[in-house]
């Protein structure tokens, strides 16, 4: 793999951001906010916080219950030089889309109703 080199702490922090404009992020690029129906982050979510892999994450599915994301990203064979460049969403403390891999249900547009997809436009 070619991969760009980021150094140790390059991705640390979050950000307070309320969805209305582009959030450009360190090292891997741009948020981006399509405007959709039915699909998305409900559009009325309010502000979020954006962060990178907070230790102890855990997301709560459907059937499944609560697990570590850690447990995730290896069932989903993310490689682990990827994982901590996944921007993750989190609204009132909880952890509602890791951008590109899944929205929290509960935090999901219903079918007509107004949401938000999340892109990220990778740096090059």
């Amino acid at each position: 793999y070619v991969l760009h080199t980021i150094s140790s702490g390059s991705i640390e922090g979050e950000w307070c951001w309320n969805m209305s404009s582009d959030l450009p992020l360190p090292v891997v690029g741009t948020l981006i906010t399509r405007p959709v129906t039915g699909r998305g982050l409900r559009a009325d979510i309010g502000d979020v916080i954006v962060k990178f892999r907070p230790p102890g994450a855990t997301v709560e599915l459907s059937g499944r219950g609560r697990l570590s994301l850690k447990n995730l990203f290896q069932e989903w064979r993310i490689p682990v030089w990827e994982r901590e460049m996944i921007p993750l969403v989190f609204c009132d403390g909880k952890l509602v889309q890791a951008v590109g891999y899944f929205i929290d249900p509960a935090c999901m547009a219903g079918e007509g109703e107004a949401g938000l997809e999340l892109v990220l436009s990778s740096r090059v």
